[in-house]
């Protein structure tokens, strides 16, 4: 799980400090004895019982060697870190990739095998509630089954033997934030799994008894499933029933107190579904409603659209005309009166836009434009005229660049 680390400054530090609570033991014991002293020599002494007093005398050794073992415990747990540390950087590159990509695969795997098993926890919590009404032995050995963290027990036993090449070179710890996603990601596939299996088999079993295509009703019995808040909730709610009931076995409740824990659990996780679809589905409606860009010409705009669909031109032409006349300084107005204009003359509102940016490098007011598309219209000439202009200055040895420059200036 790529290398282990530690700081060796902190290590050093616990050493050090447990080597002088060692040292500190010596006085300690040593005050303790003369204190003792002191009160077998008071007046009267005779008269009191006093032989608890030195039960204390004489542990420093033992707690001294309590905390020698802790010190030995903890340099040998450096040696194995810098053994296991060994050759690491030594593996090909693409193995270490490679068994990265393995690790992250197996915790996805973990993670849904441990969706499956919460929720056949859930299961076996409820039915064992009930099973205990006229079996308590039953009962209990069912709660036995549910405290033991088979999913979690199985893929240790991995990590630590089949796998543990692959644990090692992996660039990733198998217990990394990286990992850690994996198996979320996992434990949410194997959640919508179990909704897609428990909708196809409702499915299924409908469509037989009403003699409709098994196939056909499985698929949509699936979709429904997926879809359906309901479903998702009470999913998630016996998943959180079989972890929370498994988490208060573990701590050391009884099954009862276990199971009350595993129902708050299951109460909080379908609440959370609930309240997770309703915040997105208002985020959704809030989206869609201000979506819309926000101009103070947004008026105009839904005018030049509907002027645009009259003239037969793409609503996308018309914004990039509100664009094009806001930055030669010509109100979006005027280009809706244009668009009027070529509409009526026969032209596209795109060559009318390109009149107005020509135009306007030009020095020539928009309105001059719109105008001489009125003009045109009634003598028949087309205004992509206007626009020919700009190509005879090109072709006279005008430059089209110092018209930008115009427009810049």
């Amino acid at each position: 799980m790529a290398k282990l680390k530690y700081t060796a400054a902190l290590v050093e530090e616990a050493i050090r400090m447990l080597e002088k609570g060692s040292k500190d033991l010596n006085e300690v014991d040593n005050k303790l004895t003369a204190a003792i002293s002191n009160v077998k020599e008071a007046r009267g002494i005779e008269y009191v019982d006093i032989g608890g007093l030195t039960c204390g005398v004489g542990l420093a050794p033992q707690y001294q060697d309590v905390i020698g073992q802790t010190i030995t415990s903890i340099n040998a747990r450096v040696e194995e870190i810098k053994k296991y540390n060994e050759g690491i950087d030594e593996i090909n590159p693409l193995i270490r990739f490679a068994s990265t990509l393995g690790l992250g695969a197996t915790k996805f795997g973990e993670g849904f095998a441990t969706a499956g098993e919460q929720i056949f926890d859930g299961f076996v919590s409820v039915l064992g509630m009930g099973v205990g009404l006229v079996s308590p032995e039953t009962k209990e050995k069912m709660g036995k089954w549910v405290e033991i963290d088979h999913v979690s027990n199985t893929f240790e036993n991995l990590y630590a033997n089949e796998l543990q090449g692959m644990v090692k070179a992996s660039y990733m710890s198998k217990d990394g934030t990286v990992a850690n996603i994996c198996k979320i990601v996992g434990t949410s596939a194997g959640y919508t799994a179990a909704l897609v299996a428990g909708g196809a088999t409702a499915g299924a079993i409908g469509g037989a008894a009403s003699g409709a295509s098994i196939t056909a009703s499985a698929a949509a019995g699936a979709t429904a499933a997926t879809n359906s808040v309901a479903a998702t909730a009470a999913i998630a709610g016996v998943g959180g029933i079989g972890s929370g009931t498994q988490a208060g076995l573990q701590s050391g409740l009884d099954y009862n107190k276990a199971f009350k824990k595993g129902l708050k659990i299951g109460a909080i996780q379908a609440g959370t579904v609930v309240v997770a679809h309703a915040a997105i589905k208002k985020g959704s409606e809030l989206y869609s409603k201000y979506k819309t860009p926000k101009t103070t010409e947004l008026a105009n705009i839904t005018d030049d659209a509907a002027t645009a669909a009259k003239a037969g031109t793409k609503v996308a032409d018309v914004t990039d005309d509100a664009a094009a006349a806001a930055k030669a300084g010509t109100k979006v107005a005027d280009v809706t009166d244009d668009a009027a204009g070529a509409a009526k003359a026969g032209t596209k509102v795109a060559d009318v836009t390109d009149d107005a940016a020509a135009t306007a490098k030009a020095g020539t007011k928009v309105a001059d434009v719109t105008d001489n598309a009125a003009a045109a219209a009634k003598t028949g000439t087309k205004v992509a005229g206007v626009t020919d202009d700009a190509a005879t200055a090109a072709k006279t040895g005008t430059k089209v660049a110092g018209v930008t420059d115009d427009a810049a200036t």
